[in-house]
């Protein structure tokens, strides 16, 4: 069994940049809610966000829905200053 925890242990000055909590999977079959509910409990006052993959395939990440319009939100601002 691994530490509990966060998978991706983050310096004090990073954390003051990086407002997520990763946790990260690498699973054929993967309990996806029990992940969620893992990402949710190690997180703290941090955003969490799940990395899961399989062997041979892509990785992805998942966050909660309302964070992730803020992000396109975000995304969409930022491309409209750029061009």
């Amino acid at each position: 069994m691994g530490m509990s925890g966060e998978d991706i242990v983050l310096s004090p000055a990073a954390k003051r940049v990086i407002k997520y909590s990763f946790e990260c999977k690498n699973q054929e079959r993967l309990n996806l809610w029990k992940s969620l509910e893992q990402a949710d409990s190690n997180c703290g006052d941090r955003e969490p966000v799940l990395i899961f993959k399989r062997n041979r395939s892509k990785t992805y990440a998942a966050v909660e829905f309302n964070h992730f319009i803020k992000l396109v939100y975000l995304y969409h601002l930022f491309y409209e200053e750029v061009k």
